[in-house]
C-alpha cells in the first residue's frame, strides 16, 4: 500500500540533511507514494514554521496537495459537514 506523499526539505535542515532526504526521496518515487517535492535551499529544520516567506514558499503548497488529496469538511449553517 502506497500513501500519497508530499516531501518539503530545507538545504540548511540539518536535523534532515541532504544525503538522507535523497534516501527517502528514491524509496519514495520507487513505491509511486512520490507525489510532491518542494526543496527551500536557504531553509533550516524550523524555517518552515518560523520563516517570514513560509506562507508563500511552503503552505500555499501545502494546502494545495492537502486539498488534491483530502475531502475538506466544513461546518455547515446548521451544524451539518459540508465536505467540498
Amino acid at each position: 500500500m502506497t500513501v500519497p506523499t508530499a516531501l518539503f526539505s530545507g538545504g540548511f535542515d540539518y536535523l534532515a540533511d541532504v544525503v538522507d532526504v535523497g534516501r527517502l526521496r528514491d524509496i519514495l518515487a520507487q513505491t509511486g507514494a512520490l507525489v510532491f517535492e518542494s526543496q527551500q535551499p536557504t531553509y533550516a529544520h524550523l524555517d518552515f514554521t518560523w520563516a517570514p516567506d513560509a506562507a508563500q514558499g511552503v503552505y500555499s503548497d501545502l494546502v494545495k496537495q492537502l486539498q488534491q488529496f483530502l475531502p475538506i469538511r466544513v461546518p455547515g449553517a446548521n451544524g451539518a459537514e459540508q465536505i467540498s
